[in-house]
Formats: structure tokens, sequence, C-alpha cells
């Protein structure tokens, strides 16, 4: 059963901009901005394992910030966030000993690497 994660509260931004899943292709680059706060998912220029990914203040000046979607699936919006700039995907590190933490990790396109895209409604939620 292939794991899929919602992660609403990340890919918001990708409907304010009027982006909808199914327009995603593989290779796309994105800022992923909450609309809440207006902060941006980045890794803050360390490319460690094991480092959390945080949101920070978004700046189109910063590498970090920029994240392609690499896609998992021919049938389902399922991608890996890859950061090329440091050669490090989004992981939710699912099997660690706290379950959840979106960290940096090398790219495997495993389950802890699948991020499930759906359009969500900024008003309203998913």
């Amino acid at each position: 059963m292939k794991l899929r994660v919602i992660a609403a509260l990340l890919l918001v931004s990708l409907c304010s901009f009027g982006v909808r899943a199914a327009d995603i292709a593989d290779g796309d680059v994105f800022r992923v901005i909450n609309v809440a706060t207006g902060k941006a998912m980045s890794i803050n220029d360390v490319a460690e394992y094991n480092e959390y990914i945080s949101m920070v203040p978004a700046s189109s000046e910063s590498a970090s910030q920029l994240w392609t979607f690499v896609s998992l699936s021919k049938d389902e919006p399922v991608f890996m966030l890859y950061n090329q700039e440091t050669a490090i995907a989004a992981d939710m590190a699912l099997t660690s000993g706290v379950p959840g933490k979106l960290l940096q990790w090398g790219a495997t396109g495993t389950a802890n690497q699948s991020f499930y895209v759906s359009v969500v409604d900024e008003g309203e939620g998913i």
C-alpha cells in the first residue's frame, strides 16, 4: 500500500498562485509558501542529513527555498520535493524515534519522501 502524506499546510500556496495539482509536471520548481504566514519551506543553507526543514521568510534570493517536484507516480500527483542546490530531499522520517518531523535527507523516492499534492482552498481548508 502506497503511503501518501498530504502536506496541506506546506503546499497551500500552490492554489493561491493558480497552479492545480494536475498542472504540476515532473521537474517543475516551486517556492513552497504558507499562505497564513507568508513563510517559505527552506533548508536554511544547511545541507546535512537529519536537519529540520523550517519555515522562514520568503526570499527570491534563496536557493534553499527552491523545491523541484520529482514525479513518483504516473497515475497520481505524488512527488518528491528535492532541493537541487544541495541535493537534499524533504523526508518525513516516519521510522525515526520522533516520526513525522520534516527533515532533509538524500533523495530516495521512498514513502518517507512521497507527497500527495492536493489543491487547498485557502479560505475553507482541504
